[in-house]
């Protein structure tokens, strides 16, 4: 009969299959956690980038031109860009970057157009645009600032002319679209043009000063065609300036 010696060895505890599984889930989970808080504080630190360019765009739009405004820009520029990056599929983060570029290009203390920044506006308004398919103020943003860099009436046009195809009566445009319309004039489909003249009137008619600037565009247009339909425009009832509109003065008591 064979007789069992037990050692010290043999007594020794040994980690069992289920702990070694157990410490390692553990392990896991805390490393799940880790990665969720950076992922965490990466979108607060994006959502606050956002909130902070967008007031500092706000800023720049209050201010003249000089070193107070191209600083304001250049903080939207910079706040914006970090947003980007963390939530690049958002389009109103691109549009701001949009407009902070444009107005970097065209309202700087340089005085003068930077085409560089023109064209980077342009790319940013397009990436609004593309993330944004509805909203018909990114690719009106888009043809401004190409037609700032300077490009042809046939770069201008298509976004142009998709911005009036999903809103031709927009207030928040209207100060500035038809005047993009006219320098890419040649190039804009009929609809578009058309869509541009009533904006044009609609919105010029609405005090003598934007009368006034109607009279110098159409004063300047080298297009013949769009120089007659201005013209036609100026001497259509429907688009003089009234004396006094709804709202310049309190209504009778």
């Amino acid at each position: 009969m064979t007789k069992t010696t037990i050692t010290q060895s043999s007594t020794t505890p040994i980690t069992s299959a289920d702990q070694t599984a157990n410490h390692g889930v553990a392990i896991t989970v805390a490393a799940i956690a880790l990665v969720l808080a950076v992922a965490g504080g990466r979108e607060v630190y994006g959502a606050l980038a956002a909130q902070s360019g967008r007031a500092a765009l706000e800023t720049a739009l209050a201010l003249p031109r000089g070193a107070d405004r191209d600083n304001a820009l250049h903080k939207a520029q910079s706040d914006l860009t970090a947003a980007a990056g963390v939530a690049s599929a958002d389009p109103v983060i691109w549009l701001a970057l949009a407009e902070t570029r444009y107005l970097q290009a065209v309202g700087g203390a340089a005085q003068s157009v930077s085409v560089e920044l023109a064209h980077a506006a342009a790319v940013a308004a397009g990436r609004a645009a593309a993330l944004a398919p509805q909203d018909p103020k990114p690719p009106a943003l888009m043809a401004q600032a190409l037609a700032a860099a300077g490009e042809h009436p046939e770069a201008i046009a298509p976004p142009l002319a998709a911005s009036y195809a999903l809103d031709a009566e927009n207030e928040d445009l209207a100060p500035w679209r038809p005047a993009t319309a006219f320098q890419a004039w040649t190039a804009l489909p009929r609809p578009a043009q058309d869509a541009a003249l009533m904006e044009a009137c609609f919105y010029g008619r609405e005090t003598a000063e934007r009368f006034s600037v109607l009279e110098s565009q159409a004063a300047v247009a080298a297009d013949p065609d769009l120089a007659t339909r201005l013209g036609a425009l100026l001497t259509d009832a429907a688009c003089q300036p009234a004396p006094v509109r709804f709202g310049d003065v309190p209504p009778p008591s």
